[in-house]
């Protein structure tokens, strides 16, 4: 090989290996900036400590209780804070002491924001949250407030009870006094109704109750005269102001009661029902009594239908594929969970 092309070769090793280099270092300046978790010397024993301090438990959700730094770890900016982050609860929650931190390699930084962040119960809640604020330490706050995010977060529970409704508020009223807002008054029964309703989707494609509940399911009954399969059948029904069609496509069940509707969109135009060969605007009292006769007339002569409305009863009833504008639709899901609704708080005669 001539000397000119050992010389190039030298040179190429030598561009590339400082391109290489120079993204090494590019990469380690961003760690300090970057947010969510980074791995330096820092947040990789942060992130063992963290591992083996929390090994073994778990969260309010039944989750392993590492998932809860972690989480608060990727949501803030900067090797200090997300070291903070992964160890916000070790002292708190475990046998391990800011002394034991230190003597593992962590900062004097990053132990004077775990000093703020950690709560003794000996102290009262807002003067800790107030601690936090007035100390103008922007790291602990913002690890306080993905912290609180985090734990208000309703979805991690599958079933909130008395005592997760308690700290939700607890929270969002700490958040608000670290952002500097004054809490703002609310219905606060009203939200824990909701919170601790368990919460019943009715669609035909839901197991159990939520699916025995939909107007698709096979119901025997008579509506005016005229002998019913299923209450979507009777809703489809209303879309044309032919009887004997009416009656026709009243017997149905199923997806074909969903079907047999599909040529009568043009209600819409007129916004105009029938039954009977009557016409209902679909916005009218006469409309809104007519629903009612056909949950009503159902409830009354189906006894699969009065037991499942029983069976339901604890839940919050939802329609989750319902469509919410009565232009658009025969049944709002507003409608149909309120007639649910209204049924479940009749007194039914015992099932023979």
């Amino acid at each position: 090989m001539n000397e000119a092309k050992v010389r190039k070769m030298q040179i190429d090793f030598c561009n590339e290996s400082h391109w290489v280099l120079s993204q090494f270092n590019r990469q380690k300046n961003m760690a300090k900036n970057q947010t969510g978790v980074v791995y330096t010397p820092m947040t990789k024993i942060a992130l063992k400590i963290a591992f083996d301090a929390h090994n073994g438990h778990s969260d309010h959700s039944g989750m392993p209780y590492i998932l809860h730094p972690l989480h608060l770890a990727e949501r803030v900016k900067g090797e200090a804070a997300v070291c903070a982050a992964l160890l916000h609860d070790v002292v708190e929650d475990t046998e391990l002491t800011f002394g034991d931190l230190a003597k593992a390699g962590v900062s004097d930084e990053v132990i004077d924001v775990l000093k703020l962040l950690t709560h003794d119960p000996a102290e009262p809640y807002a003067d800790y949250i107030r601690r936090i604020k007035e100390s103008g330490n922007q790291t602990a706050i913002q690890i306080k407030l993905a912290d609180l995010a985090h734990n208000s977060d309703m979805t991690r529970l599958e079933q909130p009870d008395d005592g997760d409704v308690r700290r939700f508020f607890k929270y969002l009223r700490a958040m608000a006094s670290l952002q500097g807002e004054n809490w703002a008054p609310c219905d606060e029964k009203y939200i824990y109704d909701a919170l601790t309703a368990r919460a019943l989707d009715i669609r035909s494609d839901a197991p159990g109750i939520g699916g025995r509940l939909s107007n698709l399911t096979k119901r025997q009954f008579v509506l005016d005269g005229v002998e019913c399969g299923s209450i979507e059948a009777v809703l489809q029904s209303f879309k044309f102001g032919d009887e004997a069609g009416q009656a026709d496509i009243c017997g149905l069940f199923g997806f074909a009661a969903k079907k047999a509707g599909a040529g009568g969109e043009g209600w819409k135009a007129a916004q105009t029902l029938w039954w009977k060969g009557v016409p209902y605007k679909r916005e009218s009292e006469e409309y809104q009594s007519l629903l009612s006769r056909v949950y009503a007339s159902a409830f009354e002569q189906d006894e699969a239908f009065r037991r499942d409305l029983r069976l339901s009863k604890g839940y919050r009833l939802t329609h989750s594929i319902g469509i919410g504008d009565p232009k658009e639709t025969i049944l709002t899901a507003q409608e149909f969970c309120g007639r649910l609704d209204e049924l479940r708080g009749r007194r039914s005669e015992p099932d023979s």
